[in-house]
């Protein structure tokens, strides 16, 4: 074959095969797209994001496009012959990485000093024109190339003779991939740069795609902005995610009602009856960890045993905004007065707790009442509906001498007796922050009443009275009487009793009872409110409660009482209440309702909520007994004209002199 004709020549050790100008180029074309579509496959293989793509759509890896055939030949793109058409005599023609140099013939040029090469062997002279040790002839592989180089398409603008080949890039062809080495391709694409290189470094390609830690050494590269969060999570202050990320961790159904209720940034959390286990208020008190907008929780009736009331009795030691816990009708037990004192110690933010209707005793009020003497910020304490005795009512005694901030106590439906009574009377002597003290339902009894009674005339703070179903009779009736109005006998003796409210329901007073409590609180000039419901009376001792009524602005509930009566009892008692209430804070009552009021209607729950702020005015049992006075229908719902104070028109009626009443017989 000529050489002025355009030929490349391909030395190696033992054999030189010429090979034309077009179709080194088709095969350097071809190699070059090998290696970019493996270049490309790993890097999509290696995405993440691509390979969730696969995974969801279950195609595999990507296919490109068959080539289009036309006239038994592929399109141009597509791949040359295979070099396995030539036939050569010698087979380690391209065992071994051949040194290849491509010269323009046409032009007589050199070859030239750009050409890429595939191992770090010397190089080439420009002045020596490669030569084959062997004259083998390769006739049928030229033949067939220049069959397709015949073809107009392979040219792009350029005749054969005029395309020099020395600029295009050089890659190995297709054919000997399986047989070269691949070191110069993680060269190439381990520097930006031939000359240069990266310095060593211990993080993988795979660790690139998966993302490195923003503050570490490796975290270098062009692609920062792929891994940017342009949505980043907004910190949730409802903690409803945090309870669907409990929930999905811990394998417990998540509840849509709670996650309606944080959601709705209510400052009330109220939730009953939902039998919660201790995983629910596990992921429940999670949630309320985060939650800024919950002030009153209230999960009574929901059977939270001992391990569940910790899980919320923990969330409630690094809580701040819970002021009101109500743990009541659950099946707390030996353990929970244990973990609620526990907390009390640490708590500032908590001022009513309610932990009534369940089974603790006198172990567990022992520690309640060791953590109360150092407590400072509770208000309210309801431990109604327990199985404390007298042992748990002395313990409460002893905490109200030292405790200074405590002003309502439930102690009703337990198992207080005359000795608890004479303990809670010890007290009165020296507390001076208690206002109100409920308990009804015990067994003080005669002398219960006449103990607990007669420290009454040097408390001045004390406003409310519950002593219903006690087994009060007629002696226990006259002490507490003339303990509140400081008339004993014929003498009347100065008291600095503030007892505005007495409940006295369903005990035995018979009608000498009635009588002395009759006779002794038309004295008192604080005294509004007496309730004698469920006591048998005759209709002469009903005859002269209604004059009593008429004569002075006192409230009475009693037996026998009809509808009409009733009401307006019951407004006028809630009347005056309120505006005692707003007296202690120096408001003024028409400002005040026209505030809460809407449309001439105000809801029980605004006029709550209001009374309720007055801290300092008002405390828990005295606000429910106001509300319930207000409220005789149980609407919901009161008119403003009706909070007026009622006053009777009625004509006066001669008052009875101080000792005519004493030498009244019954």
């Amino acid at each position: 074959m000529d050489c002025s004709s355009s030929k490349a020549r391909i030395r190696s050790d033992e054999t030189d095969v010429p090979i034309s100008d077009r179709a080194m180029l088709v095969l350097s074309r071809a190699a070059k797209r090998s290696v970019q579509k493996q270049q490309r496959q790993l890097l999509m293989e290696s995405n993440i994001k691509y390979r969730r793509y696969l995974k969801s759509s279950g195609d595999g890896v990507g296919r490109r496009k068959k080539p289009t055939v036309h006239d038994d030949r592929c399109a141009m793109h597509s791949a040359p012959p295979a070099i396995h058409h030539v036939k050569l005599r010698d087979s380690s023609l391209f065992q071994n990485t051949p040194r290849i140099v491509i010269i323009n013939a046409s032009q007589g040029s050199e070859p030239s000093s750009n050409t890429d090469r595939t191992d770090s062997g010397p190089k080439v002279s420009r002045s020596r024109e490669i030569t084959a040790r062997s004259a083998v002839q390769t006739q049928d592989f030229s033949d067939t190339v220049e069959e397709e180089l015949a073809k107009p398409e392979f040219y792009d603008n350029e005749s054969p003779t005029n395309v020099n080949l020395a600029k295009q890039p050089f890659v190995t062809p297709r054919s000997t991939v399986s047989s070269m080495n691949w070191a110069w391709v993680h060269e190439r694409l381990a520097s930006r740069e031939s000359n240069t290189t990266r310095p060593e470094t211990s993080m993988t390609f795979r660790d690139f795609l998966d993302g490195l830690d923003p503050q570490s050494d490796e975290y270098d590269t062009d692609l920062e902005d792929d891994f940017v969060n342009y949505h980043p999570e907004v910190a949730d202050l409802t903690g409803a995610t945090h309870y669907k990320k409990i929930c999905c961790q811990r394998s417990v159904p998540t509840s849509q009602k709670i996650v309606e209720k944080l959601s709705d940034k209510n400052f009330q959390f109220l939730l009953h009856h939902r039998s919660l286990s201790s995983k629910d208020t596990l992921a429940l008190s999670a949630a309320l960890l985060h939650n800024t907008f919950v002030e009153q929780l209230d999960l009574s009736g929901n059977s939270i045993n001992d391990d569940g009331a910790k899980h919320v009795i923990d969330m409630l030691k690094k809580n701040s905004n819970i002021c009101r816990l109500n743990l009541g009708s659950n099946q707390l037990k030996n353990d929970s007065g244990y973990y609620i004192s526990s907390m009390l110690c640490t708590n500032t933010s908590l001022t009513h707790i309610c932990i009534s209707h369940n089974t603790l005793a006198d172990k567990e009020a022992l520690h309640l009442c060791e953590a109360l003497k150092l407590n400072s910020t509770l208000q309210s304490l309801d431990v109604s509906h327990n199985q404390f005795t007298d042992s748990a009512g002395q313990a409460f005694a002893a905490m109200l001498m030292d405790n200074s901030s405590l002003t309502s106590l439930n102690l009703s439906w337990n198992m207080l007796g005359k000795i608890a009574a004479a303990a809670l009377g010890q007290c009165f002597k020296v507390n001076s922050t208690l206002q109100s003290l409920d308990l009804s339902w015990n067994g003080l009894g005669d002398e219960g009443a006449a103990l607990l009674g007669r420290p009454l005339r040097h408390n001045s703070n004390l406003r409310h009275l519950s002593l219903a179903v006690n087994h009060i009779g007629p002696f226990g009736a006259e002490r507490l009487a003339s303990s509140i109005c400081g008339i004993k006998g014929k003498k009347i003796k100065k008291t600095a009793s503030g007892l505005t409210t007495l409940v006295l329901d369903r005990n035995p007073l018979g009608r000498k009872g009635v009588m002395y409590l009759l006779k002794h609180l038309q004295q008192s000039d604080v005294f509004t409110e007496l309730s004698i419901k469920e006591v048998v009376l005759s209709p002469d001792l009903i005859e002269m409660l209604r004059q009593m009524i008429k004569s002075r602005p006192i409230c009475v509930f009693y037996e026998g009482q009809n509808e009409q009566e009733r009401k307006k009892c019951s407004l006028y008692g809630g009347s005056v209440h309120l505006h005692r209430v707003l007296a202690r804070g120096k408001i003024i009552s028409a400002q005040f309702l026209k505030a809460i009021a809407t449309a001439e209607k105000i809801k029980i729950e605004d006029l709550r909520n209001a009374v309720r702020n007055l801290k300092k005015c008002s405390n828990e049992i005295e606000t429910e007994r106001l509300i319930s006075n207000l409220d005789p229908d149980r609407d919901n719902f009161i008119l403003h004209k009706e909070v007026v104070p009622v006053v009777y028109k009625t004509p006066p009626v001669k008052n009875v002199s101080r000792r005519r009443i004493s030498r009244v017989k019954f």
